[in-house]
């Protein structure tokens, strides 16, 4: 439900002016940033790992015990390597 401000204010075509106010509010924010990993063997490594992840992943099921850590070990190479 929206609160109306103000009222009949004349305004350029006669009409009234009112002014609505949402009930609620929605924020919204984009963060983007590149990182690099110039060595390339540490590059084809983890590429090798995301897509043998994948793979795992469609034969089983999203949640599973060894997707999920294979998941961690991924992510935490990445940050460890990772220049931003």
């Amino acid at each position: 439900m929206s609160k109306s401000f103000g009222g009949d204010q004349g305004g350029a075509g006669g009409g009234t002016n009112r002014i609505y106010a949402p009930s609620y509010w929605r924020y919204d924010a984009f963060a983007s940033w590149t990182i690099s990993i110039r060595d390339d063997a540490k590059r084809t490594m983890l590429l090798e790992m995301d897509v043998a992840m994948q793979r795992l992943a469609r034969k089983v099921e999203a949640d599973d015990e060894g997707v999920l850590s294979l998941t961690g070990v991924y992510h935490n190479l990445l940050r460890q390597w990772a220049e931003v």
